[in-house]
């Protein structure tokens, strides 16, 4: 026999161990002493586990965004131009010398 998943929506009752138990009325009594019966189990352990499974809420689709482009997303203006590149390299290198060693005294 297959079992079938629980539908959308549905109450799934979970037995419980103390469901499976035999009760009071299935158990023979005592060999030794046949006046001596099992007490029935109490109430609160023959409760069911009910578990709730909540349907998926359908979402309609998003809508498309037609927007025109930012103009916050402009690209930013070229830096301006670097000293470095300006002079060439030799005179950055020194004028980079002369500025630390002026700072070191």
């Amino acid at each position: 026999e297959e079992e079938q998943p629980a539908p959308a929506d549905s109450v799934v009752i979970a037995p419980t161990a103390a469901d499976q138990a035999p009760s009071a009325e299935e158990t023979e009594p005592f060999k030794t002493d046949e006046s001596a019966a099992t007490p029935p189990p109490h109430p609160a352990y023959r409760t069911m586990a009910k578990i709730f499974i909540p349907a998926p809420i359908p979402f309609p689709p998003l809508p498309p965004i037609l927007s025109p482009p930012s103009p916050i997303l402009a690209p930013a203006p070229p830096p301006p131009p670097s000293p470095i590149r300006s002079l060439g390299y030799r005179a950055a290198m020194i004028q980079l010398r002369d500025e630390a060693a002026s700072t070191s005294h």
